[in-house]
């Protein structure tokens, strides 16, 4: 028993079109799927602007606090990162510069 295969030109008809599901992503649900990149710059969301996102170890010596401060941030909500690669995190320069000052 064989199913015979429509024959299509490739323009979809009213009908496919209606039953063709919507993959597109609702822009509410995308900004929520992760950081957005623009160069070397990511939305930071506690900013509100693109801004560049240093490595914990680099953010701990530009504050001039430990490592172990800049985990406290992350897991009290006070600044933004993103984990990456397992353990590591990229922490929002701008959020870290204004939580210190």
């Amino acid at each position: 028993m064989s199913i015979a295969k429509k024959e299509s030109n490739g323009v979809k008809t009213e009908a496919e079109r209606e039953n063709t599901p919507n993959t597109r992503v609702p822009s509410k649900e995308r900004d929520q799927l992760g950081p957005k990149i623009i160069g070397e710059k990511v939305w930071c969301p506690f900013c509100n602007e693109y801004t560049q996102f240093i490595k914990s170890a680099s953010a701990a010596r530009v504050a001039n606090i430990s490592r172990r401060t800049i985990y406290r941030y992350i897991e009290e909500g006070l600044v933004f990162a993103v984990r990456v690669a397992g353990k590591s995190y990229r922490v929002c320069s701008s959020c870290l510069l204004k939580r210190v000052q």
